[in-house]
């Protein structure tokens, strides 16, 4: 489901899909099912094949999980999510290992503390590759293109459509506010100097953002009503729903595995 906005003056953004709608209707699907499975898992051997998955989606696409940043960020989360399981969690208590606010680390705690960092990297990993094969409205369009015509009902398709709608005018309505925010700094000549100024400032952006946000809409209704609704997309073919459905079978798959074989 696409939805097009011709000399409506609303902005679209640009299709960075350049897998090609058929990989990316099986990878998408793929890696939400991944990631997912991952988020829920309580034993190694289900999260472990979670990620496993994703690693490999990312690969056979070519896409970096962790630039340097990133990398950096994300060993030190996983370095205090695991340090706050070994001394949060209790059970056996390691005895060589120094005591921290006055807690000891438990061999629980560290079995724990290493699943969830697992549960972390599925997660990133997933979602680093969702957000490089597509923008987050062609994921909803891949999503929700697939399961209109399982539900068969127009409301889905309606709700699907609202969701990309969202997704796309989302970012149109924050860039009205910062460039209310810039025009505010220009008029003053500075930027806000307190917490309560800065307040004062974002609360008389507030109706110009709004009235702005409510032309864009108005606009968009204009352009639906003359098109008598939504325009179905050429990307929905039957070439891309094969992909899909495999995509996502596997990736139900894997978080019924996590779901049932748990303890």
């Amino acid at each position: 489901m696409s939805v097009a906005f011709p000399n409506a003056g609303v902005s679209v953004s640009p299709d960075v899909d350049q897998a090609g709608p058929e990989r990316t209707a099986l990878a998408i699907p793929l890696l939400i099912g991944a990631g997912s499975a991952a988020l829920i898992s309580t034993r190694f051997e289900t999260c472990g094949l979670a990620v496993a998955v994703a690693l490999g989606v990312c690969a056979i696409h070519r896409v970096r999980p962790f630039g340097p940043a990133a990398l950096r960020a994300a060993l030190v989360a996983a370095a205090i999510a695991w340090l706050l399981n070994v001394y949060l969690t209790p059970g056996q208590p390691l005895v060589a290992w120094p005591l921290l606010f006055g807690h000891a680390g438990t061999r629980e705690g560290t079995r724990l503390g290493l699943l969830v960092v697992l549960r972390m990297l599925g997660a990133w990993v997933a979602t680093r590759g969702v957000l490089a094969l597509a923008a987050p409205d062609r994921v909803m369009e891949v999503l929700a293109g697939g399961l209109t015509p399982l539900l068969g009902s127009r409301r889905a398709r309606d709700l699907g459509a609202a969701a990309v709608l969202a997704l796309r005018l989302g970012p149109l309505v924050a860039e009205e506010s910062r460039r209310i925010a810039a025009i505010q700094r220009l008029r003053a000549g500075r930027a806000p100097r307190s917490l309560v100024e800065r307040f004062t400032w974002k609360r008389a952006a507030l109706v110009p953002g709004l009235a702005g946000a409510l032309e864009r809409a108005e606009r968009l209704a204009l352009v639906l009503e003359a098109r008598h609704g939504w325009e179905t997309p050429s990307r929905a073919t039957p070439q891309a729903r094969g992909p899909w459905l495999l995509g996502m079978s596997i990736g139900g798959a894997l978080i019924a595995a996590a779901i049932l074989w748990r303890g």
